[in-house]
């Protein structure tokens, strides 16, 4: 079984925009990358849009997987155009230096708003770099409403279930 992202971690940024990889993500990282020339983890970030709030990061073998089922739609679909646009021309790939650190550009910590606080959520196969404040705003309070509205006792591995109506 493949080592996936899972957790929430929250870091420091240093000044120079310097900022730890969780232990456990460089664990998947390493698992799912050609390591560079020291053994080292690369990490790829997708910088998505100014407006999106967050970086996405992956391991090499994770971003290729997704490259290959963006390159299975149809050449002159609008789909096809913006996920190229999003997953080939917006990623960037960063070595993990010798302490487990990657260093951010200014112009991507001033993207997602990013100042001496980061939060790295793990979805799976990919994880996302906010800023905690702006993270706990746009992802936790849906959640947390939708759950109560659901209200006590829900279980929501209900969502699995294809009965169960979309966001509802």
């Amino acid at each position: 079984m493949t080592a996936m992202f899972s957790g929430t971690h929250d870091l420091k940024v240093d000044p120079k925009g310097r900022v730890s990889i969780p232990v456990e993500f460089r664990r998947v990282l390493l698992d799912g990358c050609i390591p560079d020339d020291k053994g080292r983890p690369v990490l790829v970030l997708g910088a998505g849009t100014a407006d999106s709030g967050y970086l996405e990061g992956f391991s090499t073998q994770a971003i290729e997987a997704l490259q290959a089922e963006i390159r299975t739609l149809k050449r002159s679909s609008q789909r096809r155009f913006l996920l190229e646009e999003l997953y080939f021309g917006n990623v960037t790939n960063f070595q993990v230096d010798d302490n487990g650190r990657i260093v951010l550009p200014q112009a991507l910590r001033d993207q997602i708003g990013l100042g001496e606080d980061a939060r790295f959520v793990g979805y799976g196969d990919r994880f996302e770099i906010w800023n905690r404040a702006t993270h706990q705003q746009v992802r936790g309070t849906p959640v947390s409403s939708f759950l109560k509205a659901k209200g006590l006792g829900y279980n929501p591995l209900a969502l699995l279930d294809e009965d169960e109506e979309e966001g509802g």
